[in-house]
């Protein structure tokens, strides 16, 4: 390449770049040059070898006749095809990654909404638990209070059945010695044959044992 083609080629280079608002280490990155190289091209420094024109023109969207037309375009022409390929399927790739990158993203969504949920359902679990058990100890204390209030009616009860009992026994002895001496009485007022002197006992006796019982 002759000193004003590589000139012509540097410049043309140069003004595509800034063109299309890319900088020089994107540009060597997607057309697999090294940077290095790319920047010694852009300063005049260095001749592009035809497979570089090829990937060059291909990236910057450029005719590679018009980009340098000093180099060998049979060549160039050979490596255009190649570089449409390669550029081609790495852009597929580059698609292909994005589409990865979009399933990895809602993926992560979906399991971070799962982890949510499922923090908030054990949360809920243990609230519940919690209010169950909370529920469960005020109706055992109920219970409990129930039962002293049950057992302590039960012996007032038992008790009172006691003193019940015991009087009537008491009563029952009473009414017992007082039949006795009721018959012994009619017994005696017998052998003296008194009607009247009986009945005036007897009435005495009652009134007294009347007033006895009231005492």
């Amino acid at each position: 390449m002759s000193p004003i083609a590589q000139s012509a080629f540097s410049e043309k280079l140069k003004q595509r770049i800034a063109e299309l608002g890319l900088t020089q280490t994107e540009v060597a990155a997607k057309a697999g040059i090294d940077r290095i190289d790319l920047n010694r091209m852009v300063n005049g420094k260095r001749e592009p070898k035809p497979h570089e024109v090829a990937m060059l023109a291909r990236v910057l969207k450029i005719d590679a006749e018009e980009l340098a037309a000093d180099v060998n375009q049979d060549e160039v022409k050979v490596f255009s095809v190649l570089a449409e390929r390669v550029i081609t399927a790495e852009e597929r790739l580059s698609e292909r990654g994005r589409e990865l990158e979009a399933v990895v993203q809602a993926r992560d969504a979906a399991e971070a909404r799962w982890t949510t949920e499922r923090e908030e359902l054990i949360e809920e679990i243990l609230l519940a638990k919690q209010d169950a058990a909370t529920r469960i100890a005020q109706v055992e204390r109920e219970a409990a209070r129930r039962e002293a209030q049950l057992n302590l009616a039960l012996r007032q009860q038992t008790e009172a059945v006691a003193q019940h009992t015991a009087e009537i026994t008491r009563l029952q002895g009473v009414i017992a010695a007082n039949g006795q001496t009721i018959t012994e009485l009619r017994q005696h007022l017998a052998g003296e044959g008194g009607r009247a002197l009986f009945a005036g006992v007897v009435g005495a006796f009652a009134g007294a044992l009347l007033t006895k019982s009231g005492d």
